[in-house]
């Protein structure tokens, strides 16, 4: 195991639990630089892929940025043709999800900042579009919520829920392989 694998872990629970769950197709945050952090990634990728659940970096603008995906699921959601209307705006290619995320990546570092990157997170199509078309929004949560708030009232509910109980496991002891057996 990693040197730094209990802090990878504090912050993969805090940070990705609805994706570890199977709840939220993918989380990405922010990570300093670890002295170990692809031998990490590396290592829970081993882990974790079996539950198709992926670790990637993504390095944006010299910062170390953590995707974490349910691969089988967002191939799924990009398999929609409303999804590949959106991403054909900005030129994404369709090789496979990897392409996708590279792509991404290079979006994440140019000067434009990538507002479709809400579809790769799982957030609901008119979300991401109102986000993108600038409209009012109705709500706040774990994005920016444009309709159907008590739905998504009550999934951020879910993902609240869902990170409070993984991290209060992690703190009791358990580790991510634990605590992601059963999923």
């Amino acid at each position: 195991m990693p040197l730094s694998a209990h802090e990878f872990e504090r912050r993969l629970i805090f940070y990705a639990s609805p994706t570890l769950t199977k709840l939220k197709v993918a989380c990405i945050y922010n990570l300093n630089d670890l002295d170990d952090l692809e031998e990490c990634i590396q290592y829970y990728n081993e882990l974790l892929n079996k539950k198709d659940i992926y670790l990637k970096v993504l390095k944006i603008k010299g910062r170390s940025m953590i995707y974490v995906y349910q691969k089988e699921k967002l191939n799924n959601l990009f398999n929609n043709h409303k999804f590949r209307a959106v991403l054909n705006n900005y030129h994404y290619p369709y090789q496979d999800i990897d392409s996708l995320i590279n792509w991404l990546k290079i979006r994440m570092n140019s000067s434009e900042f990538p507002h479709e990157i809400g579809l790769f997170l799982g957030y609901p199509m008119t979300d991401v579009l109102g986000f993108i078309e600038g409209k009012e929004y109705l709500s706040v949560g774990y994005w920016k919520v444009y309709s159907h708030v008590k739905n998504c009232q009550h999934t951020f509910d879910k993902y609240h829920k869902c990170t409070h109980e993984l991290c209060k496991r992690f703190n009791q002891g358990e580790s991510v392989e634990q605590i992601c057996r059963y999923v």
